[in-house]
């Protein structure tokens, strides 16, 4: 695809860290830039690069894991116990393998030469500030309605709010203002060092509101408030992209010894179930193993249990066990998606239609498990960490059984809307990519 008519060639970073759920929507709108012409880089963790790279796109190092830390097992522990503090503490101590000074010098270089700066969430501020050195373009893009609104409280917080709708926009600036008190003691001095003036008050949420750039928001409308649309008091540069997702690379199949297991449950008219929990903690992958084999044989059913953060586990007859498979090629051919409710997840599950069993740990995950109870295409919240052979049994029976007519038509109802709307929301997002300039402040100090 080329460049539009009276469109230039830019050259466009797209920069995000985390884990792989949160870089790869910036893969698919760099994938959708580089088809129309433009020259994209992903800039991000080295633990992501095969990720980039795996689509063809250039890849620009950030130092630091954010992510990583997933995979330490006594983070795995705290995940799996739900102790968020005990996470906190471990985190801190992860973090401090690395110089924050190195980590935002590593911004500074991963963004040299770009014309355009397109940050996720987890990047905003050093995104922002480097961006604002370099005098460029810089917008968020972000995966999910997290500006501020009257209309429904940031899902972290929901619980402050005793349900007084009144109390819904102070949810945000409670939350971005502990933020910005745990970043400017590194920002400052480095804005300092690179002779940019302090950052406002409330770090990168405040600069939004003052700068008012294009705000790209990658999600569906589905999971936007109670509404399903955008709330009534976002700005209008607000841009509704739908999910972005990127398709399997051309050539993509799965594993022959996949694709046998699943002719062969299709052969003899036996559904497939996907168990997948992506960097969610397995402490006794052995139990999780035989959970999983006990429900798929309780409901006459195989499965495919997806465990790259384990150890190797055994197939057996039922139960199919790999590292990872292509989501969008694995999803369309099962009865049922049993997974963790990260929003990356969420939205291939929705994309596929094919009903869900979301079991979350903590973060946005209960948040987005109520999401898919509420559009109808799962038929309750299964936490984690209570887990059973005969809970998830029951709603294995829900979900497979001859009363669930209701809930696969409406998980391929939102299929339908969800693939339509990502479409013309992607040639959207490339548009307002392609048409922003930094503001004249920054190009003033150039």
């Amino acid at each position: 695809m080329s460049t539009p008519t009276g469109s230039r060639v830019r050259r466009i970073t797209l920069v995000s860290v985390g884990s792989r759920g949160d870089v790869q929507p910036y893969v698919a709108l760099g994938l959708a830039l580089q088809a129309r012409g433009h020259a994209v880089t992903i800039a991000t963790e080295a633990r992501l690069e095969p990720l980039v790279r795996e689509f063809g796109l250039a890849f620009a190092p950030l130092v630091g894991d954010s992510a990583g830390v997933l995979f330490e097992p006594k983070a795995q522990k705290a995940l799996h116990d739900g102790s968020f503090l005990t996470l906190m503490r471990i985190s801190a101590e992860w973090e401090a393998r690395w110089k924050k000074e190195d980590i935002l010098a590593s911004y500074l270089t991963a963004l040299e030469g770009a014309d355009v700066v397109v940050s996720g969430g987890l990047s905003l501020t050093p995104s922002l500030c480097a961006a604002e050195k370099l005098g460029v373009a810089w917008l968020p893009m972000l995966l999910g309605c997290t500006l501020p609104t009257r209309e429904f409280p940031l899902f972290l917080l929901s619980f402050l709010t005793l349900g007084l709708s009144c109390l819904n926009r102070w949810t945000y600036s409670l939350a971005f203002g502990a933020l910005w008190g745990q970043e400017k003691a590194a920002i400052a001095p480095w804005r300092a060092s690179l002779g940019l003036p302090p950052m406002p008050a409330g770090g990168a949420a405040a600069a939004i509101a003052g700068l008012r750039p294009p705000v790209l928001l990658a999600c569906s409308s589905l999971v936007c408030g109670p509404r399903r649309a955008l709330p009534e008091d976002y700005p209008p540069e607000c841009v509704l992209g739908g999910f972005a997702y990127a398709p399997a690379p051309a050539g993509a199949a799965l594993a022959p010894a996949l694709e046998d297991f699943l002719a062969a449950a299709q052969a003899a008219s036996v559904p497939v179930v996907y168990f997948g929990f992506g960097s969610m903690p397995a402490p006794n992958p052995a139990a999780l193993h035989a959970l999983a084999l006990a429900a798929c044989t309780a409901a006459g059913a195989r499965g495919v249990l997806l465990a790259g953060w384990s150890a190797a586990m055994p197939s057996a007859d039922a139960l199919f066990c790999a590292p990872s498979a292509p989501h969008d090629l694995l999803f369309p051919r099962c009865a049922a998606l049993c997974h963790h409710a990260g929003i990356g997840t969420c939205a291939a599950a929705l994309r596929s239609g094919v009903p869900q069993i979301p079991c979350p740990v903590m973060l946005d995950q209960p948040h987005n498990s109520k999401l898919m109870v509420a559009l109808g295409v799962a038929p309750g919240v299964l936490p984690y960490a209570s887990l059973t052979a005969a809970r998830l049994g029951a709603q294995l029976a829900a979900v497979l059984g001859p009363q669930s007519s209701a809930l696969r038509e409406r998980a391929r109802a939102a299929a339908a809307h969800v693939q339509g709307e990502s479409t013309a929301g992607l040639e959207r997002m490339c548009q307002a990519v392609e048409g922003a300039q930094p503001p004249t402040a920054w190009a003033a100090r150039r």
